[in-house]
């Protein structure tokens, strides 16, 4: 399967790639609410990262929980799967359509989202699965600015400043298969994870890039509550040089292994341990999510 590559109007583009995504579990379908067969609470736009919640100061809390910020970061991770390798119909043992995955059998398509704001996600409920029993499943919309990336990709000779001060300069071969399209979807949610964390959605990547420095030392420093792992995660994300951002694959493992294994009990201990809790995170779905009305 490949998308048409001649232009398009943005609105054709969209529906062009809404279509072949439409069996995606965090890319929304375009079918009408009456035909779906997974009935969901009717979605709500993203509260914690809207520009009005990150700029009240009474409105937030001190940070977010880590614990939130990987399971939505897997969330975005999917949806990157999806333009990738458009799933099929099967679904799983609680009768949900599969969760995306990478594939090492099939080369990726070179589908591009083009630009990932906070506009552009939405809310559903929460089920049964274990990566949405505490956070609702979010859903990647608006493919207005996707395109189908031509497969060319910048030459970098020297190693940038950022990646060589951040540490992730990679030395092995990535895992799995990429191309110029799926590491150019990779580098926009790690934007949008850096926006989320920073609290400023407004920040380009190289803002973004310049506000982290060195992960070590942003993390101790600024942000000393934040996991650092999930701070180097971001990082090599937004790398300068696209050889050095994690596959996809490398991504989604990282994250199921981390949306299991980094519980409440994981962080006891830690600063901000309080705000792990799965009774912490009820609340703040609760709070952020699903009590706030949607505006506009």
């Amino acid at each position: 399967m490949a998308f048409e590559e001649d232009p398009q109007p943005p609105l054709a583009q969209d529906v062009q790639i809404l279509q072949a995504l439409q069996n995606a579990n965090h890319v929304v379908n375009l079918k009408a609410l009456s035909d779906d067969p997974e009935p969901t609470p009717e979605p709500k736009t993203f509260k914690p990262s809207t520009t009005h919640m990150n700029e009240d100061e009474n409105q937030r809390p001190d940070r977010f929980p880590n614990r939130l910020l990987i399971r939505l970061f897997l969330c975005a991770a999917r949806a990157c799967a999806a333009m990738a390798w458009p799933p099929g119909l099967n679904r799983d043992t609680w009768g949900y359509m599969r969760p995306e995955e990478a594939r090492d059998d099939i080369e990726p398509l070179l589908a591009s989202h083009g630009a990932i704001r906070p506009s552009h996600w939405l809310f559903g409920g929460l089920d049964h699965r274990p990566e949405h029993s505490l956070v609702p499943i979010m859903k990647l919309i608006s493919f207005d600015e996707a395109y189908v990336h031509d497969g060319t990709e910048a030459t970098i000779n020297d190693t940038p400043k950022f990646d060589r001060k951040a540490q992730i300069v990679r030395r092995t071969a990535p895992k799995g298969l990429s191309n110029p399209a799926t590491r150019a979807n990779v580098h926009s949610i790690g934007v949008r994870m850096g926006n989320i964390i920073l609290e400023d959605n407004w920040l380009q990547a190289d803002e973004v890039r310049e506000e982290m420095g060195a992960r070590d030392q942003w993390a101790r420093n600024t942000h000393p509550g934040y996991d650092p792992q999930l701070i180097e995660l971001v990082a090599r994300c937004i790398a300068v040089d696209p050889n050095n951002r994690p596959s996809i694959y490398e991504l989604l493992d990282t994250l199921k292994e981390w949306s299991f294994k980094k519980t409440a009990e994981y962080y006891s201990g830690k600063q901000g341990a309080e705000i792990e809790t799965d009774e912490a995170l009820r609340e703040l779905v609760k709070q952020y999510i699903f009590d706030v009305a949607v505006v506009g």
